[in-house]
């Protein structure tokens, strides 16, 4: 027999179950894995929003290509007549992709755009809107500021905004 499991047995003749230290052990285990999973649980909804909001920056930026090339901002997602680069060229609409999980709404008439995303995997939405569509997506609230919220009602929501 070791040490160990002699001077063990010697505290524990005729009891059962744990002894303190071991169940604050646990605990504190337990502890520690809980705020790992919290903190993995952040950043998993911080990605998301980056990727919508990366997608209504390209968005943005492949509207002024298009408005560059035509004169006219588009309400039209769809493969354009030029390099297939992402960016808006010809008139058969913006030649551009979100990323996966990424949902785009885009309005867009010859006075500028409205673009919001949302995610599958989060209630928050972001909104963007440039020049002066007859239809503002909540929750922006000013132009050419991208506003994000928790999902719940939208900011902002005046006259012409779509909630």
């Amino acid at each position: 027999m070791t040490l160990f499991y002699r001077v063990r047995s010697r505290y524990h003749v005729g009891r059962s179950g744990f002894t303190l230290i071991e169940l604050i052990v646990v605990t504190v285990i337990i502890g520690i894995l809980a705020s790992i999973t919290a903190k993995l649980v952040g950043a998993k909804k911080h990605a998301y929003l980056a990727e919508m909001k990366s997608d209504l920056r390209n968005l943005a930026a492949a509207e002024e290509a298009f408005h560059g090339d035509n004169f006219t901002y588009t309400g039209t997602i769809g493969v354009g007549m030029g390099m297939g680069m992402g960016m808006g060229v010809g008139m058969a609409g913006l030649d551009f992709d979100t990323s996966p999980g990424v949902v785009l709404e885009l309005f867009g008439d010859g006075a500028g755009f409205s673009g919001r995303t949302t995610h599958a995997s989060i209630p928050d939405r972001c909104a963007l809107f440039l020049g002066s569509p007859a239809t503002i997506y909540a929750p922006a609230t000013a132009e050419g500021l991208m506003v994000c919220d928790g999902g719940g009602v939208g900011m902002g929501m005046g006259m012409g905004m779509v909630p």
